[in-house]
């Protein structure tokens, strides 16, 4: 009679032990749920214009890069006042097209963007 109520005992703690590692488990999936969402660029669809003037000084123009990612390369520029159309909100860079030249097309600081 004790080993069948030691074995109730023991099969009740396990139970809970491995409910609670269930939940914990699922708490860390949510989690990096959570964080892998608010790293996804934001889709947009804004027009925009390009300043070329931060903090008081002109830099003459803007560079595009090939992607947001601290390995990039260079694929273009523009100027200050160009029209542009943001495609993306990607943390600190937007994803932007030129209204003029459509084969300009790249991520450039949002500093140097002003929406309208």
């Amino acid at each position: 009679m004790k080993n069948i109520l030691l074995i109730i005992i023991l099969a009740v703690i396990f139970s809970c032990t491995s409910n609670n590692e269930n939940t914990s488990n699922q708490k860390q999936i949510d989690n990096i749920s959570a964080v892998e969402d608010s790293k996804t660029p934001k889709k947009l669809n804004l027009k925009g214009k390009i300043t070329t003037l931060v903090d008081g000084t002109d830099v003459g123009r803007v560079n595009l890069w090939d992607t947001a990612d601290e390995f990039r390369i260079m694929n273009g520029f523009l100027t200050n006042g160009d029209e542009v159309i943001i495609l993306e909100d990607n943390g600190p860079y937007y994803l932007v097209e030129s209204v003029e030249f459509k084969n300009r097309k790249g991520y450039c600081m949002k500093d140097f963007v002003e929406t309208d």
